[in-house]
């Protein structure tokens, strides 16, 4: 287990223009005192990498987001069967990521959304149980992303967001096979998916209770 010291403003992890790395059966403990959100202070920050993945990975208690991937030229990397909870900011974010997988992972607890992928796309999030955060999933100027047989449940607000800032940003997702339920813990009368703005996607077979 690694667990950050109480003084620490930074990554507990942190790498930059990285190629093919593997972080596996790893627990991060991002140690944080309070609910009190302290920018750059991430559990993983991977910055710029091609082909990263994390495997069976815990990362906990960060006073930022738990796993952050960015920076422009990010792409296909992988997360699989990492467990994130408890963070003061998200639970998973990407942004400028493209063609990344995001799958069987258990994301519940986190004080900002489960997963949140700006600026990016040509991705999948699959088959993972997200709970307890404030949107499940949150997706902003993302294109032919896949949201495939997930379970969204008991999020504060939605379960699915897809939102963009101009015409086009976000089109042709694909929403599928996931079962949405028991969200809207603090505005009850907000939808289980809300698509902000004028887009293209599709939403099929999905299971809302």
């Amino acid at each position: 287990v690694l667990k950050a010291k109480s003084s620490l403003s930074g990554p507990v992890i942190y790498g930059t223009l990285i190629n093919s790395t593997l972080l596996e059966s790893l627990s991060v403990n991002g140690n944080k005192p309070n609910t009190t959100l302290l920018s750059g202070s991430y559990g993983i920050h991977i910055n710029r990498s091609i082909r990263s993945q994390l495997i069976n990975v815990v990362v906990f208690n960060s006073r930022y987001h738990n796993i952050l991937f960015d920076g422009a030229g990010s792409i296909q990397n992988i997360l699989i069967r990492v467990n994130s909870r408890a963070a003061n900011g998200d639970g998973i974010r990407l942004s400028q990521n493209s063609d990344f997988l995001i799958t069987e992972s258990e994301i519940g607890s986190n004080e900002g959304n489960g997963i949140t992928i700006t600026s990016g796309g040509a991705g999948e999030i699959s088959s993972n149980n997200i709970y307890q955060n404030t949107d499940g999933i949150n997706l902003f100027n993302v294109r032919t992303t896949r949201i495939l047989s997930n379970r969204l449940n008991t999020n504060d607000l939605r379960g699915i967001t897809v939102g963009l800032s101009a015409a086009r940003l976000s089109d042709s997702n694909i929403i599928s096979h996931n079962t949405i339920f028991d969200n809207n813990q603090i505005m009850a009368s907000w939808p289980a998916i809300r698509l902000a703005g004028t887009l293209t996607l599709s939403i099929e077979r999905i299971l809302i209770s």
